[in-house]
């Protein structure tokens, strides 16, 4: 009878982790609106100037 109540309590965690990952998976979706003229013309993509950095420092060819 133990067995038998541990069996279903894991299949039911099985069920409902399935089910919050299936809701997980779904919810970060979104569309975009490419006639939505109230953001800016700046693209998210532009490097940083501290990106564009030639070499790490400390990291300039030393060792090896």
């Amino acid at each position: 009878m133990k067995k038998f109540v541990m069996a279903a309590m894991l299949k039911t965690l099985c069920i409902l982790l399935a089910l919050g990952l299936c809701v997980l998976s779904l919810s970060g979706c979104a569309t975009v609106d490419n006639n939505d003229d109230s953001g800016s013309d700046l693209p998210w993509n532009t490097p940083q100037p501290w990106e564009s950095a030639p070499s790490i420092p400390g990291l300039d060819g030393m060792g090896g």
